[in-house]
């Protein structure tokens, strides 16, 4: 799946049955891990602003995509698997 194309299906498996941005959980993880890592507090006080950040600028324009590109089934989707974890 190339991003500059559109989706051709709604992917619910793997991952995607626990959180619907599996990705983003992801590199939330990685960004505490790296603050732990080189034991530094002051990244972890911006954490809730890049995640309001990354809601705002691109989780709700990708969920508004699969909501018209899929309806019913992004619908189904999102009442049985939550955002995050």
């Amino acid at each position: 799946m190339l991003p500059n194309r559109p989706a051709a299906r709604l992917v619910t498996s793997g991952p995607y049955r626990i959180t619907r941005n599996p990705m983003y959980v992801s590199l939330v993880a990685l960004y505490l891990a790296v603050s732990l890592l080189l034991n530094s507090w002051w990244p972890v006080l911006f954490l809730p602003l890049v995640i309001f950040v990354m809601g705002l600028a691109v989780i709700r324009r990708e969920e508004r995509y699969l909501a018209a590109a899929f309806p019913e089934e992004y619908a189904a989707y999102r009442r049985n698997v939550r955002r995050w974890l």
